[in-house]
């Protein structure tokens, strides 16, 4: 073996081996174990995203600016209002 040939046998070994593998060999349950973690991986933070989105705040009353129409807007009677202002004396030492 040529040291100028040591290359190209070792990428004619990664391509046979790791990216055109056969199925059932050991490449083949590596890629599927990491395709499955990612997918467990990425889901949870993309159904969280969409629930902190979108119906979390209109359950809890938050409405989306992009989604509220300002000039049809009614100010409802049973609105909490608003707390009262506390001024406390300046209390100079």
């Amino acid at each position: 073996m040529d040291v100028t040939s040591l290359p190209h046998t070792l990428w004619h070994l990664y391509a046979d081996n790791l990216v055109y593998y056969e199925k059932g060999s050991w490449v083949n349950s590596v890629a599927s174990t990491c395709r499955i973690l990612a997918f467990a991986t990425i889901v949870p933070f993309i159904l969280l995203t969409l629930l902190v989105r979108i119906p979390l705040p209109r359950i809890s009353g938050i409405l989306l600016p992009s989604v509220v129409n300002h000039t049809n807007f009614v100010p409802s009677s049973t609105a909490v209002p608003p707390l009262p202002l506390i001024l406390l004396p300046d209390m100079a030492i």
